[in-house]
């Protein structure tokens, strides 16, 4: 048995546990790692604390020495994650995705090892280099803000307020969803669960530039209000949001945390999308300086061929 245990899950149609799958094989081939395949509802124990590790994440552990390190790209602290915290063994490494929406971000107690990693696209085998030339030998592209996502269940009720704006196209997802991208100038990034979405990457992996409020979540390497996307100032977004009750009502609710008032929205923070999509989109050659940065970023760290030597560089072997 080797000393060195991967923990992680087999692919299940998500980028992610494609990726994580083969960071698992190209440790095992290069390391001589073992790979121990689990499943999101079953309990592995870790020296002496039981844990479970989800389809979005990958764990390696090293007997011998008693070190855990982890990737994840959860939305959330998870299971996995409560070990690092827990253990706060400063031999300890994890890398995590979604770190604006765990502990980490806020704590100041923490002595295990922690990078900021990137998000992933949602789909494997997503050839996107098609859909960037699509866009790229477009004669005219529509002169409109488009988001396409879920809005009902993960409620992001500016889509509500943005709807029936001349210059937007929002609404629920469409099956011809990236050639529907490639005709239209820019997109617009609305949190999920965590304040980075799937559509970020697919956004710059195509070439669109976005209008995102300016990232509190870091990237590796970090993304630049106005060079990689478009920014809208975190200090201009009203410290509330609406919901809408099942009578159709409206109500504003005072929130403190910035994600909350990000992906569920507000007529407010809707007209702040809807002044900055109308500030740039006759600014072609800004759009243009937007796009071309982006998607370099994309290929630079976050294309299938570079990726994973990133990672595993991160993971300190």
């Amino acid at each position: 048995m080797s000393n060195t245990i991967i923990y992680c899950q087999k692919h299940n149609g998500k980028d992610f546990n494609y990726f994580l799958y083969n960071i698992a094989l190209f440790l095992e081939k290069n390391y001589n790692y073992e790979i121990n395949l689990v499943h999101s509802e079953e309990f592995i124990k870790i020296k002496d604390i039981d844990t479970r590790v989800l389809d979005c994440q990958l764990a390696i552990y090293y007997n011998d020495v008693d070190v855990l390190k982890g990737i994840c790209y959860a939305d959330t602290d998870t299971p996995l994650s409560s070990i690092f915290y827990t253990r706060n063994n400063p031999n300890d490494l994890f890398l995590h995705a979604q770190n604006g929406s765990t502990q980490m971000f806020y704590c100041d107690n923490i002595q295990f090892g922690f990078e900021f990693i990137n998000y992933l696209p949602e789909k494997e085998f997503m050839n996107f280099d098609n859909y960037y030339n699509r866009r790229l030998y477009q004669k005219k592209l529509k002169d409109k803000l488009i988001f396409r996502g879920n809005y009902v269940n993960m409620p992001r009720n500016s889509v509500l307020f943005l709807k029936n704006n001349e210059y937007c196209n929002v609404g629920g997802h469409i099956t011809d969803y990236f050639d529907t991208l490639t005709e239209y100038k820019v997109g617009l990034s609305i949190p999920g669960l965590g304040e980075l979405c799937h559509r970020d990457v697919e956004y710059m992996a195509i070439g669109i530039p976005f209008i995102k409020v300016e990232y509190e979540t870091k990237w590796d390497p970090e993304l630049i209000p106005n060079y990689h996307y478009i920014s809208i100032d975190r200090k201009d977004v009203p410290s509330f949001y609406t919901v809408k009750w099942d009578d159709g009502r409206f109500e504003n609710l005072y929130s403190e945390h910035w994600l909350e008032c990000e992906r569920f929205g507000s007529e407010e923070l809707s007209k702040l999308y809807i002044n900055k999509f109308m500030e740039v989109k006759d600014n072609l050659e800004f759009l243009d300086f937007i796009s071309t940065n982006a998607r370099k970023y994309y290929n630079d760290n976050l294309h299938p061929l570079n990726r994973t030597q990133k990672i595993i560089n991160l993971l300190k072997i």
